[in-house]
């Protein structure tokens, strides 16, 4: 006799298919509209996934509406929303969220979306002239087609800032990035993202591509970079550069085939008061330190030549910034740092980074705190379902005066009748497993309103 158990305080559901007994998998929730108006002095207060559901269906309203987040949320049911697709990106290109998002430093956990063939995914699908700001996505898990970001997958003349992403993002396409898949005319600053990233070209640790008119600031990022293509254009902090980069680093592995950088796969931008450290791997030639392939506009910025075991700072022009190069007990001397400033900016220390220069004031990946224990719960109802040769036994505590119903389609309930009392006090309800074959039957306990 195997014996099952599940406990509910409501209702308890179970699933028969092909005589095997299994636990329904959580439904995607309905939306909830949160408190708050959307003003700047009465924002939408977030508290649950279920806000964050209604903040994906409304998004086509959200131009200049203002959001908070009022606690950590803990997303992982996300994993089982819409058949296993998961979270719904908030915004899409034809309705794109355009508000000011203040997540108050709280982490957003687990979130998960798994949409293979859909472009623009993200936590934020797609942005434009939206500010994102001061929030902790931790443990994602993000999967895409291309422009695939752990925050946002498009970003259009967007502000974000004190972000912080760990987990997965994949990009079955291109341009996929820890924090953003892509950035137009958009400001990044004092944000990080520790998560691995996986992509067939345009694939940076922090962000796939900074296109024209954008620009990074005092950003790192440390998750592994892995580009799949030929063309890989593969950075541990930027897969293809245009804009400036300044005061930021880099310390994951960066493999490829063609224009892979510690830093950037390709810069057609600038990049200033940098350094990268993770190991750089490639198969061209076009593959270096800092960018696999770059112009010169570079200035005070440097490479770990043992670690990223890489001589050269720009794949294509290799008598290029050879001074730049450090060992890594240079890279942990504040001295072999010209022109860097320790005091506000940067700090170094032996017990911080691995030694490795730090950034001050910026978003963290580390999780909220454990909570404190939280009292014994109210006693809940049992349900116990067990096989006793070909009968299926459902028990049930009669505490609380529920009724056993059942159902062929989740739509149309019945109630049971014929339950037995046990030696234990429990009710019984027997049914034999050829009844069950007919078809899906479901089982849940129904209990008076109170």
């Amino acid at each position: 006799m195997i014996a099952n158990k599940l406990k509910s305080l409501l209702s308890i559901t179970v699933l028969m298919v092909i005589g095997n007994f299994i636990p329904l998998s959580a439904a995607t929730p309905e939306p909830a509209i949160p408190e708050g108006a959307g003003t700047q002095n009465n924002p939408f207060l977030i508290t649950s996934v279920e806000n964050l559901l209604w903040m994906s269906q409304t998004a086509n309203q959200s131009a200049g509406r203002y959001y908070q987040l009022k606690n950590s949320i803990d997303a992982s049911s996300t994993s089982t929303w819409n058949n296993g697709q998961g979270f719904s990106p908030i915004g899409t290109q034809a309705a794109m969220f355009r508000g000011i998002f203040n997540g108050n430093n709280y982490a957003i956990t687990g979130l998960t979306i798994q949409r293979y063939t859909s472009n623009f995914v993200g936590f934020f699908g797609y942005c434009s002239q939206a500010i994102l700001a001061n929030l902790r996505l931790l443990d994602c898990n993000i999967t895409g087609a291309s422009d695939v970001g752990g925050l946002v997958g498009y970003a259009d003349n967007c502000t974000i800032s004190t972000v912080a992403t760990s987990g997965m993002v994949t990009a079955y396409g291109n341009c996929a990035g820890g924090l953003a898949g892509e950035v137009y005319r958009s400001t990044v600053t004092y944000s990080c993202s520790t998560a691995s990233i996986v992509g067939n070209s345009g694939v940076g640790g922090l962000i796939g591509q900074s296109l024209t008119e954008s620009n990074t600031q005092a950003c790192y990022a440390s998750g592994s970079v892995s580009a799949n293509l030929e063309t890989s254009y593969a950075g541990g902090l930027i897969g293809w550069n245009h804009g400036p980069v300044v005061c930021c680093y880099a310390r994951g592995s960066v493999s490829g085939q063609y224009r892979v950088g510690g830093l950037c796969g390709q810069d057609n931008g600038t990049i200033t008061q940098c350094y990268a450290t993770g190991r750089v791997s490639g198969a061209d030639n076009y593959v270096a330190g800092i960018a696999g392939y770059g112009n010169t506009n570079l200035r005070v910025t440097y490479w770990d030549v043992q670690t990223t075991g890489r001589t050269y700072c720009i794949g294509n022009n290799k008598s290029f910034a050879t001074n730049y190069a450090r060992s890594t007990e240079q890279m942990k001397n504040a001295a072999y740092y010209s022109g860097w400033s320790f005091d506000s900016i940067w700090g170094i220390s032996s017990t911080v980074n691995d030694g490795y220069p730090y950034l001050n004031n910026i978003a963290n990946v580390a999780p909220d705190p454990d909570p404190e224990p939280e009292p014994d719960p109210e006693p809940t109802y049992l349900l116990t379902y067990t096989w006793s040769g070909d009968n299926l036994h459902i028990k049930w505590d009669p505490a609380g005066s529920p009724v056993l119903q059942r159902s062929t389609d989740l739509k149309e309930w019945q109630d049971v009748t014929g339950e037995t009392d046990d030696e234990e006090g429990l009710k019984t309800y027997v049914v034999s497993k050829y009844t069950l074959l007919s078809g899906n039957s479901y089982f849940r306990l129904q209990y008076p309103a109170e």
